[in-house]
């Protein structure tokens, strides 16, 4: 069994929901909704990207919804062995200086919230990738509080597309057969 190999990525990221119609082999158009993450420094630049990216598979798609997203930071699996994107929720205490009313300072723990969007086969595979890579050596008293299943179907990053993402996974595979052999 191979071990798992994580790459983190920050930068601006906005989950985006698209709609097309399809006809299916009995001839009904049937409506289809999907969701992306794309790498995007705002809406406009969102909507170009995945109307781009996918209107290139000759369907017309509709932008239904761009939002920011409370994660900057990916963890994307470079063992390419799965296609599931977790959002894990971690607390983090921090102790921070306030300044009292009569002049003096004490030290306070505030409790913050962070998202993380693991590619993950699991729930505790995510876990796992908080635990092993994101958060491995932090000095930071920290908490998962929770794990959840996406629905995104992929993450468009900048200067990448998503047939290229199929095309590198299958190659990845290729490769990681080849050296079992």
């Amino acid at each position: 069994m191979s071990e798992v190999v994580y790459r983190n990525r920050s930068g601006f990221w906005k989950e985006v929901a698209i709609s097309y119609s399809a006809v299916n082999e009995k001839g009904v158009t049937i409506k289809h909704r999907e969701q992306y993450v794309v790498e995007a420094l705002d809406f406009i630049q969102a909507q170009t990207r995945i109307t781009k990216e996918m209107e290139c598979a000759n369907r017309k798609i509709n932008v239904e919804s761009i939002k920011t997203p409370k994660f900057g930071e990916i963890c994307f699996n470079e063992s390419l062995n799965c296609d599931d994107w977790w959002k894990v929720k971690v607390q983090v205490s921090e102790d921070v200086e306030v300044k009292s009313r009569k002049g003096g300072t004490k030290i306070k723990t505030k409790l913050r919230t962070r998202e993380h969007l693991i590619q993950a086969a699991s729930d505790a595979a995510a876990r796992a990738a908080i635990h092993d890579d994101v958060y491995k050596g932090s000095t930071e008293d920290w908490e998962i509080i929770g794990v959840n299943k996406t629905k995104f179907l992929g993450v468009l990053e900048k200067e990448k597309h998503l047939d290229n993402l199929a095309e590198e996974r299958a190659k990845k595979e290729q490769k990681d057969a080849d050296l079992k052999k």
